[in-house]
């Protein structure tokens, strides 16, 4: 139990975490990890909640810049959920990524804490230009189920299940959850927790959508999203920018959790927060 009395789970990661694709910087993210505090809030009493989380940050920077603020909080369940980021530089290195998101797991649960994580869904089948990028998402999930295991780290095991890569859990940038999305992570998380209510629910496929689109509408969809979002993205790389250059966490203070009534973002009207960023 928290040194307050008050149970509390606190947040790690990118923008995922942090809810990107489910609302937006104007009302506010809501994202997985908001909905997963709910679950918990639902069947735990007095639950405090704070999410770390910035969108764009790589495995390392979430061990640099969020860990130490975790341990400060000494939360009863934590979840860590970075490497993405990584996936898409150009220079990868899987044991590295993994060596970081296994440090935070070791000093988590070394303090008391309830440890969750995912392992990711091959995005090539969401981006098929993406496709030199799949052997690195096998190496880095394989090395987080190690790493899980060894630090008792319970893990949602997205990357098992076709329905993840269903193209209606994400938004139009491919990279983001979009509601229904962040709706089956937290379920998934939950499950792995094992948390009352919780099931696999999350692993079956959506119903078959009413009609498929033409190659001609393929081809489309694709010239479309290069233009809209990776044109942009590689821009940023070029010039060494990222989305998450000048923000601050979502939720860094521990607050109470109000099922209903939204759980707000502090952010909302402060500076760097004019409106959404992608990637």
């Amino acid at each position: 139990m928290s040194h307050d009395d008050h149970p509390r789970y606190v947040a790690l990661g990118d923008s995922q975490t942090e809810g990107l694709g489910d609302g937006d910087d104007t009302v506010g993210l809501r994202g997985w990890a908001d909905r997963l505090a709910e679950h918990l809030a639902a069947s735990t009493p007095g639950l405090r909640y704070a999410n770390l989380a910035v969108r764009g940050q790589l495995a390392a920077q979430v061990r640099a810049g969020q860990l130490p603020a975790a341990l400060a909080l000494r939360p009863d369940i934590a979840t860590v959920v970075a490497g993405v980021n990584d996936l898409l530089r150009p220079r990868f290195d899987a044991d590295e990524v993994a060596a970081h998101l296994e440090a935070m797991f070791a000093a988590l649960t070394a303090q008391g804490a309830r440890v969750a994580t995912v392992t990711f869904p091959d995005i090539t089948r969401i981006i098929p230009v993406a496709r030199p990028l799949s052997p690195r998402v096998t190496a880095l999930n394989d090395r987080i189920r190690a790493a899980a295991r060894r630090h008792g780290v319970a893990v949602a095991d997205a990357a098992h299940h076709p329905a993840a890569t269903d193209p209606r859990l994400w938004t139009t940038d491919r990279l983001h959850a979009a509601p229904l999305g962040h709706e089956r992570i937290a379920a998934a998380i939950a499950h792995a927790l094992d948390l009352p209510g919780s099931d696999d629910s999350w692993t079956r496929p959506l119903p078959p959508p009413d009609s498929r689109p033409s190659p001609w509408d393929v081809t489309t969809q694709e010239i479309r999203w290069a233009v809209t979002f990776l044109g942009p993205w590689l821009g940023r790389r070029l010039r060494g920018r990222s989305s998450g250059d000048g923000r601050s966490a979502k939720r860094p203070h521990p607050l109470p959790v109000l099922p209903g009534q939204g759980l707000g973002d502090d952010r909302i009207g402060a500076p760097g927060t004019d409106g959404p960023h992608r990637f």
